[in-house]
């Protein structure tokens, strides 16, 4: 199995990591959120993969020019990294991520459930590549249970 571990030290917004976890545990997930996050997990279980989750709630204004959909509650975006993934790899769950979810039946298209990132540190050092999830009151399984929409092997 795979294991979910919060990111240790201090994530490049200037947050340390029981500043996060406290975070995570104290805001409430959209139930939305939490299905997206089981189906990312059962993907990366087989791989043994361990996801370091390096945001959740952040107070609006922390990023400027962010959306606030970190801000929401019941929290509604997550991002997180997979230890040991790459760019190609960070994209590929992305692009798998789409096809299986969509963000917001009544505007298809317009934005995305995964959204691939650089992750750097405030001086602009690259640490890789971590993906944005966020929900929507609307989101959706596009694929019937059961069904893969290109499995990450």
């Amino acid at each position: 199995m795979g294991k979910i571990v919060i990111i240790k030290g201090t994530d490049s917004h200037g947050d340390h990591d029981l500043t996060i976890f406290h975070r995570l545990h104290s805001i409430p997930w959209h139930p939305n959120l939490v299905r997206v996050f089981d189906w990312v997990y059962w993907q990366l279980a087989n791989r043994k993969a361990t996801i370091r989750l390096t945001s959740g709630w952040r107070p609006l204004g922390q990023i400027s020019g962010e959306s606030g959909i970190h801000a929401t509650e019941p929290l509604r975006a997550v991002d997180f990294t997979v230890v040991y993934f790459h760019k190609e790899e960070t994209k590929a769950l992305c692009i798998i991520g789409n096809r299986m979810w969509e963000y917001d039946s009544s505007r298809p298209g317009k934005y995305k459930v995964f959204i691939p990132h650089e992750y750097k540190t405030k001086t602009g050092q690259l640490l890789g590549y971590h993906i944005h999830m966020q929900v929507h009151d609307n989101t959706k399984r596009k694929a019937p249970l059961g069904e893969n929409p290109g499995g990450l092997n």
